[in-house]
C-alpha cells in the first residue's frame, strides 16, 4: 500500500448552514459553488462550520433533546432529514477524494463536517 502523506494544507469554512446549501432554494448553485472551491483549493483537510443539519436518533428520541443520537451521521427521521442525507450523499460522492466525518448536534442549529482526503494520514492520537 501506498504511504499516505501527513496533513499540509487546511480550509475552514463557516456556512451558516451546510443544511441550506443541500436543499435550499439555491441548492444547485450553492453545492457547485462549495464543491468547486474544495475542489480548486485541493486542502488536506476541509472544516465545515455550522452545518445545520440534525444528528442521527431513534424515532421514539426524536422528541427528547437529552436522548442518545449518532452524532456522525445524519438523521433520517423525517422527509427532509432524508432529503438532506440524499443530497449529502450526492455532494460527497463528486468529492469522492475526501471522506467527512460529521459531528452532528440534536438540532438544526449548529454542527460541523470534517473532509479528510483520502490520500492523508490519520492523526495518530
Amino acid at each position: 500500500a501506498a504511504m499516505k502523506k501527513p496533513p499540509l494544507t487546511f480550509v475552514s469554512v463557516n456556512l451558516n448552514g451546510l443544511n441550506q446549501r443541500l436543499v435550499g432554494p439555491q441548492c444547485e448553485e450553492d453545492t457547485a459553488s462549495l464543491i468547486r472551491m474544495i475542489k480548486e483549493n485541493k486542502a488536506d483537510m476541509v472544516a465545515i462550520q455550522e452545518a445545520k443539519l440534525r444528528a442521527h436518533c431513534n424515532k421514539s428520541a426524536e422528541k427528547d433533546k437529552e436522548a442518545p443520537r449518532d452524532r456522525s451521521k445524519l438523521n433520517t427521521n423525517d422527509k427532509l432529514s432524508c432529503k438532506e442525507e440524499e443530497a449529502f450523499n450526492r455532494m460527497m460522492a463528486k468529492l469522492d477524494e475526501y471522506k467527512a466525518y460529521p459531528s452532528l448536534a440534536n438540532t438544526r442549529y449548529a454542527g460541523s463536517v470534517l473532509l479528510i482526503r483520502k490520500d492523508v494520514a490519520k492523526p495518530s492520537k
